[in-house]
């Protein structure tokens, strides 16, 4: 996406294989989390937030509870 990117440094992470957060749910993101937080500016939250779907609508929450590991290993990656 045009405007973002993350730390220079990125040599400390997680990682693992999940799922969307959204239905359907599918086991098929492979998600990295920073141990920190990424600042961003105003602009940048304005340009997450005019993102719209296939539909024209915004793409809404991506807010999900935390889900067991289900034999899921968690990486980190560190150097």
């Amino acid at each position: 996406m045009v405007g973002f990117s993350v730390p220079a440094k990125l040599n400390d992470y997680y990682r693992y294989d999940g799922s969307f957060t959204r239905p359907n749910c599918a086991e098929a993101v492979n998600w990295i989390i920073l141990p920190g937080t990424v600042k961003f500016t105003q602009k940048q939250l304005d340009l997450l937030r005019a993102i719209r779907g296939q539909n024209g609508k915004p793409l809404g929450s991506n807010v999900r509870p935390t889900q067991p590991l289900n034999g899921r290993i968690v990486y980190r990656l560190c150097q």
